[in-house]
């Protein structure tokens, strides 16, 4: 679908740590979004994104922001979002505002 090679796509996704780090990446800056979209609970989100359970989403959350998703859920629906970490705003604001790359 990209026209480049297995190794290519590898080589590539190597600045990103990887293609595990890249994809575990992509699926919490999606939970960040849904679960500011969406009500949907977070045991359903984690599993409609590829994780093998809510606590693990979770835990992955936590590591990556510093914010269990609960609590950044609460901030996101009080309208405070100067509350939220830095990391979870930027990644946040790439997806929602993309840059030109």
């Amino acid at each position: 679908a990209t026209g480049l090679s297995r190794a290519t796509v590898y080589r590539e996704l190597e600045r990103w740590g990887g293609v595990s780090a890249y994809i575990r990446r992509r699926r919490l800056r999606r939970l960040a979004i849904d679960l500011a979209d969406t009500k949907s609970p977070i045991e359903q989100l984690a599993v409609s994104l590829g994780f093998a359970n809510a606590a693990h989403a979770s835990r992955a959350f936590v590591d990556a922001y510093g914010m269990r998703p609960g609590a950044y859920r609460k901030h996101v629906e009080a309208g405070r979002l100067s509350g939220i970490p830095k990391p979870l705003m930027d990644a946040w604001m790439e997806e929602v505002l993309p840059t030109a790359r």
